[in-house]
């Protein structure tokens, strides 16, 4: 699932704080296949638990249904897109990646904003953005900009979505 080593462990119940709004946007998430509301959208401070709770909630999907995910951080995933470009070297195609990432029944996009903002990021953000918000596939996103700060093709497609803000201190370090 590409899971990182730091957020293999992460649950819903180890995520903290024990109760707000994320974590019961979470449950209520959880609490149906296919979720109405197919799109999480973690917004808010550096450090404050978006990753972790995206990373339980992919977690928790696989457990309770088997339903598996994969987690991309969003540069990463652009710079796989960018690997395509070079024929000599290329392992696979961007409609390869396409495919493939269609078929994963729940994405964890992490970081989105923190990528270069060029034609071809937001092409790419939008059409995968795009294509699960038509396909009514599951879709997380974390970020440390709001909704609104978001480009406008993919914000509209977010707000349909359920957004969580995360307004609590950098957690990073503490035990």
């Amino acid at each position: 699932m590409r899971i990182p080593n730091r957020y293999r462990e992460c649950t819903v119940s180890s995520w903290r704080p024990s109760d707000g709004q994320p974590r019961r946007r979470v449950e209520e998430f959880l609490s149906e296949w296919p979720p109405s509301k197919p799109t999480l959208v973690f917004t808010g401070n550096v450090g404050a638990g978006k990753t972790h709770l995206a990373c339980a909630t992919l977690r928790a999907e696989f457990e309770i249904r088997g339903k598996r995910g994969q987690f991309w951080p969003t540069i990463a995933l652009l710079d796989r897109y960018k690997a395509t470009f070079n024929d000599d070297t290329a392992t696979e195609t961007a409609e390869q990646i396409d495919a493939q990432l269609r078929r994963v029944e729940v994405l964890v996009l992490d970081d989105f904003g923190t990528e270069s903002q060029s034609k071809f990021a937001m092409e790419r953000i939008f059409r995968l953005v795009n294509e699960r918000y038509n396909d009514g596939a599951p879709l997380i996103v974390t970020s440390n900009i709001g909704v609104l700060d978001m480009p406008e093709r993919v914000q509209s497609r977010l707000k349909a979505g359920v957004a969580c803000y995360f307004d609590g201190p950098d957690m990073r370090g503490v035990k």
